[in-house]
């Protein structure tokens, strides 16, 4: 499910000292989940290791090295991966504008994800953000 034909990158990203401690492979990987075809207005989309790898292109990496990258990125609150689903925690918090439109996409990804893990989460981030509940 593709949404946008871009997707803008904040350069705050490289001051960010979590990121700056990733390897070259590693901060690729980062930045490919953030901005690959699946990626969607909530941040969230379905996709194994495996699959992930076949989108990264990057043949010189495992689906287990990139599973393992996922753990990594997981235990530092970046990513949450469950049930098959990704989640970029901190998408929608540096999406450049929410409109209607974006409201209803991310509707749309939350209940199609099978992960309440993911969804609770999600909620639990963002329910603060007044815009964001009154566009879903």
């Amino acid at each position: 499910m593709a949404y946008d034909v871009y997707r803008a990158i904040l350069t705050t990203l490289w001051d960010d000292p979590w990121v700056r401690k990733l390897s070259d492979a590693q901060c690729l990987f980062f930045i490919f989940l953030i901005i690959n075809p699946r990626q969607t207005p909530a941040g969230m989309y379905k996709a194994s290791p495996e699959q992930l790898w076949a989108d990264y292109r990057r043949k010189d990496r495992t689906p287990k090295e990139l599973a393992g990258w996922l753990e990594e990125f997981q235990a530092s609150g970046k990513v949450v991966y469950d049930r098959g689903w990704v989640w970029v925690v901190n998408f929608v918090r540096h999406r450049a504008f929410l409109n209607p439109t974006v409201g209803a996409g991310i509707g749309k990804c939350l209940n199609q994800c099978p992960s309440r893990l993911i969804y609770d989460g999600f909620w639990a981030r963002y329910k603060g953000i007044k815009q964001i509940a009154e566009l879903v």
